[in-house]
């Protein structure tokens, strides 16, 4: 645009401004009640996040002299979390600390808080930015200050499988726990979500129920993060929470053979898991260059597989666990689509343990092969999955 023409739009923007935009002041007689208009009009336009409203709470009630200081926590704050949520960090943080929000919005909650417990906006900020450091160290799974011993499961649980409603558990553990109750933690939340919510596909809100009232529990139970005594304590009562909410054993085995996975991480993160035991039970085993592969496949020639009347029956089995194995990255791009006549061959040279039992177990695959070894696969599921010893997960 020449400057002619930049002059000429800015003269429109002014006579737009001067002749359209309409303006309303309403005196109010308390911050508070600025922040109910202020919330109010928010409802009914493009809404401003709960950390956008918590800042300029934070900053309208905090004196001149500490706004700065404020400013420049919550600056470094967005700075650490990075691309990561920070409205997901606060609901988070204060799940763990004060358990779920039902019946009110996130703001609302904290701004109450902050009000009924005459707590500074400075001292609140501070609060915030020393949580944030520890939430972002676990879901970054920052080996450096998390250890070397918690790195694999939280990577399971933050990143393979990216679940969820176990954050505000684990920063309560993090926060409160000792370094070795914090592993066990880990390891445990992942029997129980395996058994609970990907094998058992059990209700959701229950499942929150109880690990949101564990995180807060954490936090009562253990004042004193040297406290070793109250860490274990603490621990254990988690362990036996998970355990008596978790399907057991016998419950798992049936579901384990009618299991059609939704997510493809969980399924990634399920048959890795057992490929890793069966390739080596007494310790663990990395896979190498392996990928997640479908025996039956997901988009056969239509020619193949026994047409299209066989085809109706196995496309519903895709991602059930009997269909799946994991396979090497090269070697399953050659056999794609390949009926299993072509694949078995190629089984029985894999490295892996799981894949060679396929071509040494099944001479064809059909709707019954995938249910009998899917039935053969649920004793190491509850072998790898077990409260008791969980180092497998």
């Amino acid at each position: 645009m020449d400057s002619l023409g930049a002059i000429a739009q800015l003269k429109e923007l002014r006579q737009t401004l001067v002749s359209d935009l309409v303006m309303a002041r309403i005196p109010v007689t308390s911050q508070r009640s600025a922040f109910r208009i202020f919330e109010t009009l928010n409802d009914r336009g493009l809404r401003l996040s709960a950390p956008d409203l918590l800042l300029n709470y934070l900053m309208g009630t905090a004196p001149d002299n500490e706004q700065k200081d404020i400013r420049d926590l919550w600056t470094e704050m967005i700075q650490r979390m990075g691309r990561h949520d920070i409205n997901l960090f606060l609901r988070h943080m204060w799940i763990s600390k004060y358990g779920d929000l039902k019946k009110e919005d996130l703001f609302t909650a904290l701004s109450a808080h902050i009000e009924e417990h005459h707590i500074s906006s400075l001292d609140f900020a501070r609060t915030c930015a020393d949580e944030c450091e520890n939430y972002v160290q676990i879901i970054t799974v920052e080996e450096a200050e998390i250890g070397r011993d918690a790195a694999p499961y939280l990577r399971a649980l933050v990143q393979e499988l990216n679940f969820q409603p176990a954050f505000p558990l684990l920063l309560s553990a993090y926060r409160r726990l000792q370094p070795s109750d914090f592993v066990d933690v880990a390891k445990w939340l992942l029997v129980f979500i395996t058994r609970y919510s990907i094998i058992g596909n059990r209700e959701s809100s229950g499942m929150e129920d109880l690990l949101f009232s564990l995180a807060r529990e954490i936090r009562n139970a253990v004042s004193d993060s040297n406290d070793t005594i109250a860490s274990k304590r603490a621990a254990q009562h988690i362990k036996q929470m998970l355990a008596k909410n978790a399907p057991d054993s016998e419950a798992i085995k049936k579901d384990v053979e009618e299991l059609v996975f939704d997510r493809p991480a969980e399924a990634k993160y399920v048959v890795g898991r057992l490929a890793r035991y069966k390739q080596s039970p007494t310790k663990e085993t990395a896979l190498g260059e392996t990928n997640l592969e479908h025996i039956y496949p997901q988009n056969p020639d239509p020619n193949e597989w026994g047409g299209e009347a066989n085809q109706t029956v196995l496309n519903p089995l895709v991602w059930h666990i009997g269909n799946l194995t994991f396979f090497g990255k090269k070697a399953n791009r050659k056999a794609a689509n390949n009926e299993y006549s072509v694949k078995r061959p190629r089984y029985e040279k894999s490295e892996l343990t799981m894949t060679q039992d396929i071509a040494r177990d099944y001479n064809d695959w059909n709707e019954k092969t995938i249910r009998n070894r899917a039935k053969t696969l649920a004793k190491s599921v509850v072998e790898v999955w077990d409260f008791n010893n969980p180092s497998r997960v």
